[in-house]
């Protein structure tokens, strides 16, 4: 227990997100865990557990006429995949992984791919970008506000969070009014819909809204 607690310190202070673990470059192939998420990523969109999500996400992008993307925390590129089948064609991911990241670049050559950490990025401000998303992201780690303020003014966004633990997550969410303290004061126009994912309860929250000009760094 220490020994766990010491590794989440330690990752705290690097400020990198705990979903390495998931992206372990070290793991082999005979090591069942880790194939079986490999095997999960490469998957198409199609066929993962989060395309019910991703289908409400870019539908919401697709009407707001959002037509350049950055994603952060963009993994193996199965939601890039998607919005490139949707027609856009402006877009760069941003992922911290080289594996996750190469497979990307696979998947979906037709878009750029970034492999670093966001924060020591200048992506945010260098990128020409009207919309921001990440899914499964921002309940890793520790600067979640931070990046938020950070992001571009005007820049409209769409993210996600979940009302559950596990999975190295930082925190999670009871209701939308939860969601709303959290992160509404960052935008105008800050909206959260509640999207059922099973019938025991688990649930993501799908958060938008539009950075607004008067909000400094």
């Amino acid at each position: 227990m220490l020994w766990k607690q010491a590794v989440e310190i330690w990752h705290r202070f690097r400020r990198r997100p705990l979903l390495e673990t998931v992206w372990q470059e070290t793991s082999t192939d005979s090591d069942v865990s880790y194939t079986n998420e490999w095997f999960r990523f490469q998957q198409h969109y199609t066929a993962s557990p989060d395309y019910f999500l991703w289908s409400v996400l870019v539908d919401r992008l697709l009407r707001c006429g959002g037509r350049s993307v950055l994603e952060v925390g963009c993994g193996a590129g199965q939601l890039a995949c998607f919005l490139r089948d949707c027609g856009i064609t402006q877009y760069i991911g941003v992922d911290f992984s080289k594996v996750a990241i190469g497979y990307a670049k696979k998947a979906c050559p037709e878009f750029m791919f970034n492999c670093s950490d966001i924060y020591e990025s200048d992506v945010l401000r260098s990128w020409d970008y009207d919309v921001f998303i990440s899914t499964e992201f921002l309940e890793h780690v520790p600067w979640d506000t931070e990046l938020l303020r950070r992001l571009r003014p005007g820049v409209k966004v769409y993210s996600t969070v979940p009302n559950f633990g596990g999975c190295n997550h930082l925190r999670y969410f009871r209701d939308c009014d939860e969601v709303r303290q959290r992160y509404g004061s960052i935008f105008h126009d800050f909206e959260v819909t509640a999207l059922l994912a099973n019938r025991n309860g688990k649930t993501y929250y799908l958060f938008q809204g539009t950075k607004p000009e008067d909000v400094s760094d």
